[in-house]
């Protein structure tokens, strides 16, 4: 399990649904480094609870764009195959879509259009009263 490697689905994923749920699951089995991945298509599909057929489409999906690859099977020509996510491309996505993000380090509001200041909220009854509760 690798929370980094979570961490950075979370971070980095431009799409949600299933390609990011599968993505999350393999990245809970994964190491740091991407690798020791080789979950069937049954407990893939078990996990992010959906057919295996829509496992299979869907890993075949994140492989073509290129976030895992397929390594080996573990047997030759049949069986599980070995997985690997690729962590850097995670990264480098995770880094783009974190710079993109505005993050206000405070709730802030105008006071006064002359001024050109603002202040901020000080008290429960400014954030009551912009939610339209009135106090009892």
């Amino acid at each position: 399990m690798s929370i980094r490697v979570m961490s950075l689905v979370w971070d980095g994923m431009d799409v949600g649904g299933t390609e990011m749920l599968c993505l999350l699951a393999l990245a809970d089995w994964c190491d740091d480094t991407g690798g020791s991945l080789f979950p069937s298509i049954r407990t893939v599909a078990l996990k992010i609870r959906c057919s295996e057929k829509q496992a299979r489409r869907t890993l075949h999906k994140l492989a073509e764009r290129g976030l895992i690859q397929c390594v080996s099977r573990a047997t030759g020509g049949s069986g599980t195959r070995r997985w690997r996510l690729d962590v850097e491309m995670l990264q480098g996505m995770a880094a783009r879509r974190l710079s993109e993000i505005k993050r206000p380090t405070v709730h802030q509001r105008p006071v006064d259009d002359d001024a050109g200041e603002t202040d901020e909220f000080d008290s429960t009854s400014d954030l009551d009263a912009l939610a339209g509760v009135t106090p009892p």
